[in-house]
């Protein structure tokens, strides 16, 4: 154990004695000293700061390249025209129609739209494997 290791467990086990064992307290009273402590900082920081620079090294390239993208791209291309406002009246009568059809077609899609698609029935085998797993699980208890 380095020097560095044995002071960061002393300040930790004191923080820990003067909060009465509570961690949260203790890293309370461990945020208040690191402020002021360089030596206890260094030593809690250490061991991670490849990552912690590593992670600052990426943020920054990951901000200014996509900079370059955003003054680099086009334009963006202009969008098909909004479509034409229906008439109130003539969106009541559409909606009345769709809502008394026997069609099944979903508002808004169009008369030639077609209802969902069902899903198959279940395969023979499927339907005895969930009746096997249903019967070993009341065997079980119900668990």
């Amino acid at each position: 154990m380095t020097g560095e290791q044995r002071y960061l467990d002393a300040a930790v086990a004191e923080a820990l004695a003067q909060s009465g064992g509570s961690a949260a307290a203790a890293r309370r009273v461990l945020l208040a000293r690191v402020r002021l402590d360089l030596r206890l900082l260094q030593a809690m920081v250490g061991p991670h700061m490849g990552g912690i620079v590593g992670y600052h090294v990426e943020r920054v390239l990951r901000r200014a390249t996509s900079k370059a993208r955003a003054s680099a791209a086009p334009p963006p291309a202009a969008s098909e025209p909004p479509p034409a406002e229906v008439p109130p009246a003539q969106f009541a009568a559409d909606l009345l129609a769709a809502i008394t059809s026997d069609s099944g077609a979903p508002f808004g899609l169009g008369a030639d739209a077609q209802p969902p698609a069902r899903r198959p029935a279940a395969s023979p085998a499927h339907a005895e494997a969930l009746r096997r797993l249903a019967a070993a699980r009341r065997g079980r208890g119900a668990a």
